[in-house]
């Protein structure tokens, strides 16, 4: 009789399993996914891909969806504390041994094939969607669009939110050629939408190539400010009154114009609502420790990081800003810490001793030291670091960690705790 395996021991078996943590390309994945059986995950899907704001868009896509009524599966990459957050149906993560009978599905069609972690995952979240009874299934590019795993699926309608310098190695050294990868996930006949004015003119020439239906961020929808409120435009469609947002604006701008092309735009008074109260785990996340105020977000390019600082630039603290920073070693970590430089009083930076691909503390301490002379403490762990920001705060300063998926997500867990 077969043992049964356990999540943990699903996901430390498919660490190492793969020789490579990424090998782009459709071509195992498709075969598996097939010999599956290839099932529809949802008369709708949707897929997002994008350098930043793929989160964020994808949150209130899903949230205006299910406000009127509609069952999704959103599957999102990666996680912060727990894996199964991948993976949701109707908002709530799916459960451990839904999860681990996706897995052995999948293991089950493999045969001779070798998958990643991430396209393993993947077929398993795609099983577990056809299953569920969805209405629109909302996937997530895990890394550029044309030869991800996720697009195995035909999208009913394609976004990229924007696009911006991260995984140079792996999808170019230009935006334009950035640019091509993302359109890969366009299809014939269907919309392309774009959350960003004035992309790479490569973005726009391959959906008219692929015959995709061109939709476009500044020619046909946008937003304006109203003084305290704003106003979207799209699809011949105009809302008044939206409320400030915790997500950037570029997301709810770009998911309302998914709504209209969807023919499924809720009312003004129901995209308020929802608008108002939306927020994004580890995206310009609030939280405390022991009363002093925390920002956890996941930035970690310079688009990213940018947009951060503008965030903080807004909503200045009366005294003093610690940055508890770890970063991976493949990042630009000069061009994340940049911006971020002149907001800082002293920085925290840390090591991530079980993450391989991780930079030094030594390194980035290295790379903050050349922006000019600046209070930088070097920790060995995440929790030192907590520890020693925390010794120094009061209840007029603030704490603000970023740097990685992995950073925000440690010191999250460590909150919970706390």
């Amino acid at each position: 009789m077969a043992i049964s395996r356990t999540l943990d021991h699903w996901l430390s078996l498919l660490e190492t399993r793969h020789p490579s943590t990424i090998e782009l390309g459709l071509d195992r994945v498709a075969a598996v996914w097939q010999r599956m059986g290839a099932h529809c995950l949802a008369p709708c899907v949707i897929v997002v891909a994008g350098t930043n704001g793929k989160g964020s868009t994808i949150a209130c896509i899903d949230a205006l969806l299910r406000a009127q009524g509609k069952r999704t599966g959103v599957y999102t990459s990666p996680h912060l504390v727990h894996f199964q957050e991948r993976i949701q149906i109707h908002a709530v993560p799916v459960d451990e041994r839904s999860l681990c009978d996706a897995f052995e599905q999948v293991e089950a069609a493999c045969g001779d094939t070798s998958l990643t972690y991430f396209e393993f995952t993947t077929l398993a979240a795609f099983r577990l969607f056809s299953m569920a009874a969805l209405d629109v299934a909302i996937l997530e590019v895990g890394l550029g669009g044309r030869l991800d795993a996720v697009n195995c699926i035909d999208a009913d309608v394609a976004v990229v939110t924007r696009i911006a310098f991260d995984h140079q190695d792996w999808l170019g050294d230009s935006l334009d050629k950035i640019a091509f990868e993302k359109a890969g996930i366009f299809r014939s006949g269907k919309p392309a939408v774009c959350g960003q004015a004035s992309p790479p003119a490569t973005l726009m020439q391959r959906a008219n190539e692929l015959g995709a239906h061109w939709v476009c961020r500044g020619p046909d929808f946008d937003a304006r400010d109203t003084g305290e409120t704003w106003q979207w435009q799209g699809a011949g469609h105009t809302m008044e009154a939206l409320p400030a947002l915790q997500i950037p604006r570029d997301s709810a701008v770009t998911a309302l114009q998914v709504m209209a092309l969807l023919e499924c735009l809720p009312s003004a008074e129901c995209v308020r609502s929802v608008l108002a109260s939306l927020a994004v785990p580890g995206r310009f996340q609030r939280m405390q420790l022991d009363g002093i105020p925390v920002i956890l977000d996941v930035a970690h390019n310079p688009d990213a990081a940018t947009w951060l600082a503008s965030r903080l630039r807004a909503e200045p603290c009366r005294g003093r800003t610690f940055m508890v920073f770890a970063a991976l070693a493949d990042k630009d970590i000069a061009g994340v810490v940049e911006p971020l430089i002149g907001l800082a009083d002293a920085w925290f930076v840390a090591d991530l001793p079980d993450v391989p691909r991780a930079a030094s503390a030594e390194v980035l301490m290295e790379r903050i030291a050349a922006a000019g002379p600046r209070a930088i403490s070097v920790s060995k762990n995440l929790r030192q670091a907590l520890a020693r920001v925390r010794s120094l705060a009061g209840a007029d300063d603030r704490i603000v960690v970023f740097g990685s998926f992995y950073t925000v997500g440690k010191v999250l867990a460590l909150l919970e705790r706390c």
